[in-house]
C-alpha cells in the first residue's frame, strides 16, 4: 500500500524524469511506487520552464494537467 505523505518533486527529479527514454527507471517513478500524493512548488515550476521550447513546454504542460495524484504548491505565498 502506498504511503499517502506529500512528496515535493525537486527540479532534478523531474528533469531526469522527463530525459528518461524508458520513465519505469526515472526516479520519480520510483517514488511513486511508495508514495501516491506529490506536489511541485511554482519555484520548480518556473525552473522547469525556462528556457525550455515548445516540444517540451507540451511535455510539461500534460504532465501538470494530468491525473496524477498531484498538487500545485505555491510557496511564494507567505504565511505567518
Amino acid at each position: 500500500m502506498a504511503k499517502s505523505e506529500l512528496i515535493l518533486l525537486d527540479t532534478s527529479i523531474l528533469i531526469d524524469f522527463y530525459r528518461k527514454k524508458d520513465k519505469s527507471k526515472s526516479k520519480f517513478y520510483s517514488l511513486t511506487e511508495t508514495y501516491n500524493l506529490f506536489a511541485v512548488s511554482v519555484i520548480t515550476e518556473y525552473e522547469i520552464l525556462v528556457g525550455t521550447n515548445e516540444t517540451t513546454q507540451i511535455f510539461w504542460n500534460n504532465f501538470i494537467e494530468s491525473p496524477l495524484p498531484y498538487h500545485y504548491v505555491n510557496w511564494m505565498c507567505s504565511g505567518s
